[in-house]
């Protein structure tokens, strides 16, 4: 029997742990992944200099155009997402948590959304496999979720020094606190630039891919610049290839593949599918039911900072990552008002060091800005539960890509408002209990991190669009592993999850 060649669209975290999964397994003979963006320098040393002293990343300009969708999906996705050998991994933060037990049966609890196909149980041993292949530091001694012992691959980052303050009022408030889980290497040096890092020590799935190349030779092809436009059916069962635009010279070519997984995020993986109309499915792949594209969700970001008068031991936070994260809110308890997580935002400096040395500030100037106050933030997702009418969908714009463009309407109801207000008062309250004053609360508009559930799983077909193991309902190879199959957004960011859920996939095929 001769294995199946796979086609993946993407070539972020899931495309690379479902592939890699699939050729060490042997049960894919070829896959082929298909990249609409190009290719960035990683672990450049000019690159990173240049982070350092201008504050711009060269891939940047891998995100969504300001005039290439209508404004508000403009406002929503931008800076969201990238377009880039890697996904968007290449400008993540490395945060790696666990859904919790109850997130898998919202539904049953809330009335919310839908429940999942299966239980916590039945991903359990794919976060662990996940958090391997992620290289997670993390703290495995913490069973909330359950973690049936097993470890993470590294320990976890220890708390800094100015977690400390934090840390004893959350101690005095009863709220739990925990180390967060970082996906980063062995070769980690805290260099303090995590967004463009020197050492490639923090997980992006440029990484993999080189280690598949490496590895498998052949057996793996990545082809950059590459959009696809439209998974083409040779009946309502059965796909049986992708049209994409080759690079360089535009023409439209058609890709055969026994299989076709489309892992292209929760925003162009349901556009894919709408784009691929026939005479089989008139209204886009998977869409009898009218939920591609629907249900759209989101996490509103709400933050607090103040400052604390006077810093006497000079203190400032090297790392340019979070260290100390709070679960408190993110319980069975809190489920039908919508979960919260927070964390102290490792970003908060009392001292742009770099800045401040490019523009000639001297060693006495900056001391004296490090001494005089030390500031702090704290910012948290909220799980959202929103309307129906939530949706992603097509324009008759074209973007940069040669893709169809997009849409995105929203509308938040009254248990996220009511969130937003409720948590940025919890967060203002634990500075006003550190002694911070100066202290502003709020939220950031909108924006498309961590989208989930336009092509959700369900068990039947007339409540989703992929099954329980991520094949689109009434076809036979034909799937889709990204964020858009997560039914709920959860109170954590969903790139674990997603990691497990493309592992378990390979498994599955």
């Amino acid at each position: 029997m001769i294995a199946p060649h796979i086609a993946i669209i993407g070539s972020g975290v899931a495309a690379c742990a479902v592939a890699q999964r699939l050729l060490e397994r042997k049960i894919a003979g070829r896959v082929t992944l298909f990249e609409a963006g190009n290719a960035v320098k990683m672990a450049d040393q000019r690159h990173w200099l240049d982070y350092l002293t201008t504050n711009s990343r060269h891939y940047d300009e891998n995100g969504d155009a300001r005039d290439q969708s209508d404004e508000g999906s403009s406002k929503f996705l931008r800076g969201s997402r990238l377009f880039v050998r890697g996904g968007s991994t290449v400008h993540w933060g490395g945060w790696s948590l666990r859904f919790k037990p109850e997130d898998f049966a919202l539904a049953s609890a809330t009335g919310q959304a839908i429940d999942w196909p299966f239980g916590y149980e039945t991903l359990e041993p794919y976060y662990h496999l996940a958090e391997q292949f992620l290289t997670v530091a993390g703290d495995s001694a913490s069973e909330d979720p359950p973690r049936q012992g097993k470890k993470y691959p590294l320990e976890a980052v220890p708390y800094t020094i100015k977690d400390g303050p934090v840390a004893k009022t959350l101690d005095s408030l009863g709220y739990g606190y925990s180390h967060l889980p970082i996906a980063r290497n062995w070769g980690c040096v805290t260099t303090g630039t995590c967004k463009y890092c020197p050492v490639n020590g923090r997980y992006t799935a440029v990484m993999t891919l080189q280690e598949m190349e490496d590895s498998f030779g052949a057996a793996i092809e990545l082809r950059t610049e590459s959009p696809v436009r439209r998974i083409i059916m040779r009946d309502k069962k059965t796909a049986l290839s992708v049209e994409y635009i080759e690079k360089g010279d535009g023409d439209v070519k058609f890709f055969s593949a026994d299989r076709i997984i489309i892992a292209a995020g929760a925003i162009e993986s349901p556009k894919l599918l709408l784009n691929s109309q026939s005479g089989f499915w008139p209204v886009g792949i998977g869409n009898d039911f009218d939920h591609l594209g629907r249900h759209l969700v989101f996490h509103p970001l709400v933050w607090a900072k103040g400052r604390k008068k006077n810093n006497p031991d000079h203190l400032d936070q090297e790392l340019d990552f979070p260290t100390l994260g709070c679960r408190h809110f993110d319980s069975p308890a809190e489920q039908k008002r919508g979960k919260f997580f927070f964390v102290r935002d490792g970003r908060g400096t009392a001292a742009s060091f770099q800045r401040d040395m490019s523009e000639g500030k001297s060693v006495a100037d900056i001391e004296k800005k490090l001494q005089s106050e030390l500031p702090f933030s704290l910012h948290g997702f909220i799980e959202s539960f929103e309307p129906e009418e939530n949706r992603v969908s097509l324009t008759s714009e074209t973007t940069r890509f040669g893709l169809p463009g997009t849409k995105i309407t929203l509308r938040e109801n009254d248990i996220t408002t009511a969130g937003k207000k409720r948590f940025e008062e919890v967060l203002a309250r634990i500075l006003r209990e550190m002694g911070c004053s100066s202290i502003e609360a709020g939220h950031y508009p909108p924006r498309g991190d961590h989208s989930v559930a336009t092509c959700r799983m369900s068990v039947e077909e007339k409540d989703g669009v992929v099954d329980a193991n991520l094949k689109i309902h009434g076809t036979d190879n034909l799937y889709v592993c990204s964020n858009a199959v997560i039914p709920n957004v959860a109170a954590v960011n969903p790139t674990l999850t997603l990691t497990a859920l493309a592992l378990r996939l390979g498994d599955s095929l």
